[in-house]
């Protein structure tokens, strides 16, 4: 379980040379700044914190998400062999046929993880469908793009919503929390039709924050680049 856990945000990451080389094949290197390593590491890419510049802002704190070096051409072949794999496998055990219905279904949306176009698209619809829920949910708004790199919205005092030391420094009711996550996940199953496939405790965080007059939580939801639209014969079916 633990060993699983790194996969959220604790895998080895590239190192500035790349990052550097990646940002500058995406032309964004003359807006974009990274400041020191990784902050969290994933399978497909890495954050770090850096600087946005602009005509407007002399200079914005950012969250920059570049991905990996060579990652897209090794999930590919990887997901082409580990899909051979199943399916010889199912021709000697049916058993193994829910494998290969699982692996010709990631390899038919694996694309769209691999794009941060895609990814902010969908980061900028969800942002749209939850903005009645400000006070109690914030998706990280995109500045800049590119293919293989993007920057957005910083969020400052964030945690893991599995962070129990942090959840306890703050005296959060768990409880109430958890409702909160079910609440909003339903509201875009069931009322907008489309969600975040991957919503594990690396993509869901929380910060405290304050309206004026009482100490508020809100949940932060990160990583749309998996994302499905139901249709309206799929919402049925899930209700």
């Amino acid at each position: 379980q633990k060993a699983l856990a790194r996969l959220q945000d604790d895998l080895p990451s590239d190192n500035l040379k790349c990052v550097n080389s990646t940002l500058k094949k995406a032309k964004l290197q003359d807006r974009v700044q990274v400041c020191g390593n990784a902050i969290a590491s994933a399978s497909i890419a890495q954050v770090h914190i850096g600087k946005l510049y602009s005509d407007k802002i002399k200079e914005r704190k950012v969250a920059v998400k570049v991905q990996h070096h060579g990652i897209a051409t090794l999930m590919t072949a990887d997901i082409r062999r580990a899909l051979r794999i199943a399916q010889f496998c199912a021709r000697l055990d049916a058993s193994f046929e829910p494998t290969v219905t699982i692996l010709e279904s990631w390899k038919r949306e694996i694309h769209k993880e691999l794009s941060f176009l895609t990814e902010v698209d969908n980061a900028q619809r969800a942002r749209s469908a939850l903005a009645h829920f400000a006070t109690h949910v914030l998706v990280p708004e995109p500045l800049v793009a590119a293919d293989t790199a993007f920057a957005m919205q910083f969020i400052e005092n964030a945690s893991k919503i599995d962070d129990i030391d942090f959840l306890d420094a703050y005296d959060v009711d768990r409880k109430a929390l958890c409702t909160k996550f079910a609440h909003l996940i339903s509201y875009l199953v069931f009322d907008v039709g489309f969600y975040n496939c991957d919503p594990h405790q690396g993509n869901v965080l929380w910060t405290p924050t304050n309206d004026g007059s009482r100490q508020l939580l809100k949940l932060v939801f990160l990583d749309w680049g998996w994302s499905h639209s139901l249709s309206p014969s799929e919402k049925k079916c899930l209700a």
